[in-house]
């Protein structure tokens, strides 16, 4: 999910997500639809900017560093949507790299990413 049609450093950044997710599925079904500024209403992805975030985002804190979050969706209690932040599109590439290469240390709701 996207707040906006997204430029090239956000489409790099969610093809690597969603090759990592496939690799994670193997044999079994991995499918990835694209919504532009909506509220999710299932298990989502959202790739967000200091300066560019979907509508039910606009009053969620700014970040300084690249950050994977999850939360509860908005509208659908079970449902789980991770969040993608950074202060520019190229910190959502980091947050991608990080999150793969670093997905078996993070624990918690909420990961900054220092170092890649």
């Amino acid at each position: 999910m996207f707040a906006s049609q997204p430029d090239e450093n956000t489409l790099e950044a969610a093809a690597a997500l969603s090759s990592f997710f496939g690799a994670q599925a193997k044999w079994r079904k991995a499918q990835f639809s694209v919504q532009i500024n909506a509220t999710p209403t299932e298990h989502s992805v959202v790739f967000a900017t200091n300066d560019n975030k979907p509508d039910f985002l606009l009053n969620y804190p700014d970040v300084e560093k690249p950050t994977v979050e999850i939360i509860s969706s908005p509208t659908q209690r079970y449902a789980k949507v991770l969040l993608v932040l950074g202060k520019d599109t190229a910190q959502l590439k980091e947050a991608v790299v990080g999150l793969v290469f670093g997905y078996k240390v993070m624990t918690g709701r909420s990961a900054t990413i220092d170092a890649i």
